[in-house]
């Protein structure tokens, strides 16, 4: 298991509720079913927290988008040092590392989505 129940990181790679970590974030589990990937319900279907807490809440997980995607980026020049021939042309490495990276967009979409709400939303306690 990736993360225990009851911690950011769960609600994070498992498409939780950010604040009871039962109800589903977005209407689908697969990234890549395109018609439903960015898809999310207004409020959680268990606890009722509130997934648009405000008007343009989301713009924020642009910026987590960003680090993600340079992390990929990163990743995959790495990759594609060791991969490639020293006298590759430069366009080899360009695909190999833009390719990956656009067919993560779904996934870097809905990532950076649940990081940022996670930052915001806490699990709720009971007492």
């Amino acid at each position: 298991m990736l993360a225990k129940k009851g911690t950011k990181l769960y609600s994070i790679f498992y498409n939780k509720c950010p604040q009871c970590h039962e109800g589903a974030f977005f209407k689908t589990n697969n990234p890549y079913n395109l018609s439903q990937f960015d898809k999310m319900d207004k409020k959680c279907s268990v606890c009722n927290q509130s997934f648009e807490p405000e008007t343009g809440f989301y713009y924020g997980a642009m910026y987590v988008s960003y680090g993600i995607n340079v992390l990929i980026f990163l990743a995959f020049w790495i990759i594609s040092s060791y991969v490639l021939p020293k006298d590759a042309a430069t366009w080899k490495s360009f695909v190999l590392i833009i390719t990956p990276s656009l067919l993560l967009v779904p996934v870097t979409y809905r990532l950076a989505r649940l990081v940022w709400i996670n930052m915001f939303v806490s699990k709720k306690t009971t007492d």
